[in-house]
């Protein structure tokens, strides 16, 4: 606590000083972005576009359809079929760049552009804590553990939507907490644009727009009436609405049907493909267990049903819970070589969809058997285990370096602090949110802050979402931040008082 309340009590410039401020987190930001796109040309060369942005298995998901969509007129990524299996929160940006650049300079400028906003999300989110609290060192303290998180900086140099979607909730925060101190309504147009886009990045933040809606109506009724509440509320949300609006019309013309956000998992990618409905059937089976959904983790539950050969089938173990309901290693390998054998070019269509109606049948079965078996561990455990998959995990895992035995002192010391900050702030979390609650005047704010990590755990923990990774509670992390910021500064006051 003495570093840091000597880091925070150096005479940096004023809250105001806006370009210091973000010039020093592009030198944050910038230096955290060269460092890994680095580790990553080692690691995977063949990835890395122009030496700073890096391809992620996702590209075609996300990025894929729009390059296909100026090569053939059509968002598509199987045999010209219009693709909905992604929002376009993420393509949309990619769309503009490559109406001007080439395909590898779009990407290179949309990574460019990651790394930008998430400099000025940097700043910004600063910025949000001194107009809750009016206190530099909170400024200070939460402008430097969000610039030095790697957490969410290793993101910036990757295809994927989490770099934009973290930086869009803390735009859409900073906009909200300006308008309860001014009652402008342009506030709410610009916070509400943020998070519908953090949406369109990351749909399963579609729940924050209902909560946040619900709070602020609330709020305004009270204080004024139900016409400016409604209005409120009617602005706030205009920017979704408009946007969900051209969305659905052009799904509904490219296929026929209402799609408000995505497609199926098997529309999307194909009814033999990683994502037919038997691989759904399967997560949400192991995932009653509280097993690891993702085969792309080694040795892991989904692996094995995926990917294991020889011996590996006959010695993996499942956990003992799975065994004390009753199903077998062989049942297990049944539903294993079924899975496999229904995707086989050898056989026709009418075959393949007997095959994986049987799988699928099967596996609901042995699901059911195991729920009735382990009440307990199912109703009780296995959320603790999915929050610990949440928001326990190594939070490194994404970083492009090699194993920590094969790395320099460097690395070491950047996982490492990575991991211990993480951490930190994690522990902090809950004693800071509990005690910061009353220096927050108005309590509406904090309501709103609190629901969006609480809103993710609650989503990917009892809603039954059959994938759950560390990097989907990215979003939530600075506002973990704010709160642990003014926590620290409230503690080192107390102690200065004594």
């Amino acid at each position: 606590m003495t570093i840091i309340n000597k880091l925070i009590s150096f005479q940096f410039p004023s809250p105001t000083k806006y370009i210091f401020w973000i010039v020093l987190a592009l030198l944050l930001r910038g230096s955290s972005a060269l460092f890994f796109s680095n580790g990553a040309k080692k690691i995977y060369p063949e990835n890395v576009v122009n030496g700073i942005a890096v391809k992620q298995n996702d590209y075609y998901m996300f990025l894929g359809v729009i390059d296909t969509y100026f090569e053939t007129g059509t968002m598509s990524i199987k045999q010209g079929k219009p693709f909905a299996g992604r929002m376009p929160g993420y393509g949309i940006p990619y769309a503009i760049f490559q109406f001007v650049f080439s395909k590898e300079v779009a990407l290179t400028s949309l990574i460019l552009c990651q790394i930008l906003l998430s400099s000025i999300a940097v700043y910004v989110l600063a910025k949000t804590s001194y107009l809750l609290w009016n206190n530099e060192k909170i400024f200070t303290l939460s402008f430097l553990l969000f610039g030095l998180s790697c957490y969410t900086s290793i993101y910036d140099i990757f295809s994927l939507s989490e770099s934009f979607a973290v930086s869009a909730i803390v735009f859409c925060m900073y906009y909200i907490v300006k308008y309860f101190k001014e009652y402008s309504k342009k506030y709410l147009v610009v916070g509400g644009f943020f998070l519908a886009w953090a949406i369109f990045l990351r749909p399963f933040l579609g729940i924050l727009i209902v909560i946040f809606s619900l709070l602020l109506f609330f709020n305004l009724l009270k204080k004024f009436n139900l016409k400016k509440a409604f209005i409120a509320v009617a602005v706030f949300c205009s920017a979704f609405i408009v946007m969900e609006t051209a969305w659905i019309y052009r799904n509904y013309k490219a296929l026929n049907k209402f799609v408000p956000l995505e497609t199926s998992l098997e529309e999307s990618y194909g009814k033999y493909g990683t994502y037919r409905k038997s691989a759904e059937e399967l997560r949400l089976l192991i995932n009653a267990w509280g097993g690891e959904t993702g085969d792309f983790y080694d040795i892991s539950d989904a692996w094995w049903f995926a990917k294991a050969k020889g011996r590996d089938i006959e010695n993996y173990k499942f956990h003992t819970s799975v065994y004390n309901a009753g199903i077998s290693q062989e049942r297990l390998i049944q539903i294993k070589n079924l899975y496999a054998e229904s995707v086989k070019s050898k056989y026709s269509d009418a075959k393949k969809d007997t095959l994986n109606t049987i799988c699928i049948s099967l596996i609901k079965t042995v699901k059911q058997q195991y729920l009735i078996s382990n009440t307990f561990r199912s109703k009780v455990v296995v959320p603790f285990i999915r929050i610990k998959r949440l928001i326990l995990s190594n939070p490194t895992l994404a970083m492009p370096l090699p194993t920590f035995e094969k790395m320099n002192l460097i690395e070491k010391g950047i996982k490492l602090v990575t991991v211990a900050l993480y951490f930190f702030v994690l522990l902090l979390s809950v004693p800071a949110i509990i005690k910061i609650k009353k220096t927050i005047e108005e309590k509406t704010i904090f309501y709103i802050l609190v629901s969006i990590p609480l809103s993710i755990i609650v989503l990917f923990t009892f809603m039954g979402i059959a994938i759950t990774e560390n990097r989907y509670f990215l979003s939530a992390y600075p506002i973990l931040i704010l709160f642990v910021s003014a926590y620290i500064v409230s503690i080192l006051k107390s102690f200065k008082n004594k």
